[in-house]
């Protein structure tokens, strides 16, 4: 009975044992998970960052090319934008028609060299 006992006590610190490093190893992985969290956060901040820098560049360079500034005349911007698109999509039509025509002209002298 006595061994019994000492065996039912050694049984029940072994669980509370388990127990206890089950709790513990649950507190490491929710640290980890913490962690893990924070640093996505931490490089989706850097990166939004590095696309704010990026963008902020970019306006730059408009502001440098059209010399308006796009934060104070922002209409003016916009209208001075859409113009030049309007040139360069007229522009891109012109030059892939020519490039039509070089290809159309391109097989006319190949048919016409070879009934010669």
């Amino acid at each position: 009975l006595q061994e019994m006992d000492h065996l039912q006590k050694k049984l029940d610190k072994d669980r509370d044992l388990i127990e206890f490093v089950g709790v513990r190893e649950q507190y490491r992985n929710m640290k980890q998970l913490l962690e893990l969290k924070r640093k996505r956060r931490m490089e989706k901040r850097e990166e939004m960052e590095e696309d704010l820098r990026r963008y902020g560049a970019i306006l730059n360079e408009i502001q440098s090319f059209s010399h308006i500034e796009p934060k104070k005349n922002t209409g003016k911007f916009i209208a001075n934008y859409g113009a030049v698109e309007t040139v360069n999509l007229a522009s891109f039509v012109y030059v892939e028609q020519l490039q039509s025509d070089i290809e159309n002209v391109t097989e006319e002298i190949m048919g016409l060299q070879g009934d010669i």
